[in-house]
């Protein structure tokens, strides 16, 4: 799970050894999840846009290539396979239970929710 924030994402982005892990870990089908700025920022640089359905901080889509704008969405969460995005600070609630609902835990998303009053 990658935050998202400037410099931070772009930080992430040069980090070679995250590069191989996610990438790793895309291939293998675990979930790699990144919000606010780092979906644009991180998962651009990395390639893991192309032909995937996913969203960031506003505006921020625009720091990727015209083939993965013509995928970006504007919803709070977007899933597609195992790849998780999220918009920003007021959609993490809803970016940290989707997670845990791919993660079949649905049962402690709706305990959290409950005690967070969501």
């Amino acid at each position: 799970i990658m935050p998202g924030g400037m410099p931070g994402a772009t930080n992430l982005a040069e980090c070679q050894e995250l590069k191989e892990l996610a990438t790793k870990s895309l291939e293998e089908g675990k979930l790699v999840c990144a919000i606010c700025a780092s979906p644009a920022i991180v998962f651009g640089k990395y390639g893991f846009l192309k032909n995937k359905n996913w969203t960031c901080y506003p505006n921020m889509e625009t720091e990727t290539s015209k083939e993965a704008q013509l995928t970006w969405k504007t919803e709070p969460v977007v899933i597609d396979g195992n790849l998780i995005t999220s918009r920003g600070p007021g959609t993490a609630s809803i970016f940290a239970y989707s997670i845990l609902s791919q993660l079949n835990l649905d049962d402690k998303a709706q305990n959290l929710k409950k005690g967070m009053l969501f």
